[in-house]
Formats: structure tokens, sequence, C-alpha cells
């Protein structure tokens, strides 16, 4: 588990279909990861997009970037804003000056990474789960289809069902099977 990306992978899966079911719930206002709380209770906007549309604005951040430089940026993020609470705006103004004049870190991209609509945007983000790999859910997933396939049958044709040991998968392959089936 320790030191295999595809692990890392599986579980952001599992938050972006997280993501996904919170979007399609939500009301448009409430899927910034910017809220504009105006008067109301903060409890009231509590849902998993903060935690998942934010962890995918660090994947995307790190893809850009490249993980040395990223690592070099998170402690040199840490070491400035050690116990105290960063806003939105302090964060990305931290992030691009860090790089500024970077020749290891393109400026082209950092010029043109979509900030406003990460921060302020409505919706799921711009980037999307096919940048995960999927080896680890795959067989869950094409579990999950067949049964569903198959259940969805006229009762006359049906035949078999489908038949897959399962013994040797992990408990979230498990899940992430049940996950699709729902």
């Amino acid at each position: 588990i320790h030191n295999d990306d595809r692990f890392f992978d599986f579980g952001a899966i599992g938050g972006w279909k997280e993501l996904q079911d919170d979007m399609a719930i939500l009301p448009a206002a409430a899927t910034r990861l910017v809220l504009d709380l105006g008067d109301s209770d903060p409890d009231e906007s509590y849902s998993r997009v903060p935690y998942e549309k934010g962890f995918n604005l660090l994947c995307d951040l790190e893809r850009m970037i490249g993980s040395d430089n990223f690592l070099s940026f998170t402690r040199a993020y840490l070491k400035k804003f050690a116990s105290i609470t960063v806003t939105s705006e302090e964060f990305h103004h931290f992030f691009n000056s860090h790089f500024e004049g970077s020749t290891a870190v393109s400026q082209v991209a950092l010029k043109h990474f979509h900030w406003e609509q990460w921060l302020y945007g409505e919706g799921m983000p711009l980037c999307c789960d096919s940048k995960f790999d999927r080896t680890l859910s795959r067989d869950a997933e094409a579990l999950a289809k067949e049964w569903i396939a198959y259940d969805e049958k006229d009762e006359s044709v049906k035949g078999k069902p489908p038949s897959v040991n399962i013994s040797e998968w992990t408990s979230p392959q498990k899940v992430c099977f049940l996950d699709a089936m729902m």
C-alpha cells in the first residue's frame, strides 16, 4: 500500500464519486470552494465539496508543476503558515509568488491556471477522474456493470448470474463494487 500510487488513486476515485453525489443534490452556489455565506449558518453549508474539490485542486496543481516542486511548495507553505488560518486568496497568492520567476515551473502554465474557476466556479472541477489510475477499481466496476446488466434482463433470458471470486479483493474494492451497484 505504501509508495504505491494505485492506492492513492483508488482512494481519489472514491472521493470523486462522493463529490459527484454531493454536486447532484446541492444548490449550485454551495458547490464552490469559496462560499459566500452572508448571514447563513456555516453548519448549513457542510458537505464534502471543500474536501474533495480542494483535494482535486491540489492534485491538479501537483500535476501541473510536478511532485518535487509541489513538495518544495508544501514545505515552504507549512513553514510560513504553521498554526494560522489562511484564506483561499492567500493560498493562491503564496503559490504563485513561490514559483514566480522559477525556471523549474512553466510560467505559462502558472499564468493560465484556472484559479477563478477552481475557487469560485460552480459544479464539478475542470479536471476529471480519468486522471486517476483505475487499476484497483476496474474489476469491481466491471463486475457491477455485469450484475446491473443481468438484473435488467427479462426473466425469460437471464440465464446464469455473473460469477467472480472476490475473496482476494480488499475491503475498499468490495465497497467500490457495492457503490458502483447503486
